[in-house]
């Protein structure tokens, strides 16, 4: 990828699993200016009360099957 071109960085399930200066030299290297960078986890997210109901049913009861 050609330096400062990313807009955004993504790794799911695997950045303890990264040399995270190695990943954040390359993050760094190809980010554009107002970059975002998400890494996803395993952790269960923590949202504002008036949707943690509606959250934590789609969580556990809609997908969590799968």
């Amino acid at each position: 990828m050609a330096d400062g071109s990313a807009v955004l960085v993504t790794a799911a399930q695997a950045a303890h699993w990264f040399d995270l200066s190695a990943f954040s030299a390359q993050a760094r290297r190809i980010a554009a200016p107002g970059v975002a960078l998400a890494l996803i986890s395993y952790g269960v997210v923590r949202v504002e009360p008036d949707l943690r109901k509606r959250f934590e049913r789609f969580y556990w009861r809609e997908i969590g099957p799968f």
